[in-house]
Parts: C-alpha cells; sequence; structure tokens
C-alpha cells in the first residue's frame, strides 16, 4: 500500500495567527518537518505544495532550502510544488492528486498547521476506511495541547 502525505502550506498573513508564526513564517512549516522526523509512519511520499502570493515569493526560497536540508527529506521522499494562491488548502490539494495521478493508494490531505503527533497516525486515519461507506476522514480540531 502506498501513502502520499500532502501538506498545503502557505507563508502570508492569516486570519487568526498564532504568535509563533506571527514573528517566523516557517514555523508550521518547521513543526511539519520535525514531527515527521521524530514519529514513526508508513508514508510513501511527504509532499509539500506552497500557495503563493506575489509578495510571498521572496521566502520560497528559504522554505525550499529548509525542506531540502531538513534531515526529513534525507530519510523521506520529499517533493515541493508551489502554485498560486487559489482555491486555498482545497486548491492545492487538488492541483498535487491531478500532478501525482495514481501514485498511491491514499493520500493523506493535511493543512501546515495541522502536525501528527502520535507514531503510525496514518495507520488511524487508514483504518477509518475499512468502515462502510467512508471514503474521506478528516482532521480534529482542538486547541487542547497534548504532549507537552
Amino acid at each position: 500500500m502506498k501513502i502520499g502525505y500532502i501538506v498545503s502550506c502557505y507563508l502570508g498573513a492569516r486570519r487568526v495567527e498564532n504568535s509563533a508564526y506571527t514573528s517566523d513564517r516557517f514555523f508550521y512549516l518547521k513543526k511539519q518537518l520535525d514531527q515527521l522526523n521524530s514519529i514513526s509512519h508508513s508514508l510513501n511520499e511527504i509532499i509539500f505544495v506552497f500557495n503563493l502570493r506575489e509578495e510571498d515569493y521572496p521566502l520560497l526560497h528559504e522554505a525550499v532550502d529548509l525542506v531540502s536540508k531538513h534531515p526529513t527529506s534525507k530519510t523521506h521522499n520529499t517533493t515541493i510544488m508551489t502554485r498560486a494562491n487559489s482555491g486555498f488548502s482545497y486548491g492545492a490539494w487538488d492541483f498535487a492528486l491531478k500532478e501525482i495521478g495514481g501514485k498511491f493508494d491514499y493520500c493523506l490531505l493535511i493543512e501546515d498547521d495541522f502536525v501528527a503527533y502520535v507514531n503510525d497516525f496514518d495507520k488511524k486515519f487508514l483504518s477509518y476506511f475499512g468502515e462502510e461507506n467512508i471514503f474521506f476522514v478528516c482532521q480534529l480540531y482542538s486547541n487542547v495541547i497534548i504532549g507537552k
């Protein structure tokens, strides 16, 4: 079974911002990379799709550098895609799914500010697909901090 992990990334201002993101536009990207490197999973490829506005392009080189030099990229197959920011996360996921075609059996569609924190999180998501008539499993937002 081949699993793709598609992360919709955005470097611009957000409606609601974590103060760490306000001071470091790569905060969520760094958290994604650090977590994917520190927990076990069965992902075959990690795909970062950067949604960009014209004013975000100066940050792109640094983002690509950050991904390519991070230990996650040395131990996992990673791909970087870029696109204009139209359609937000849904546009990014649609773009990536069209680009990769039928390369994977399953794809986890994730926003950059959703970070997995438990080992084998992908297996938990995939376990739901054994349920009758399930074709989409979404992430859960919580403001409770787990695993400090």
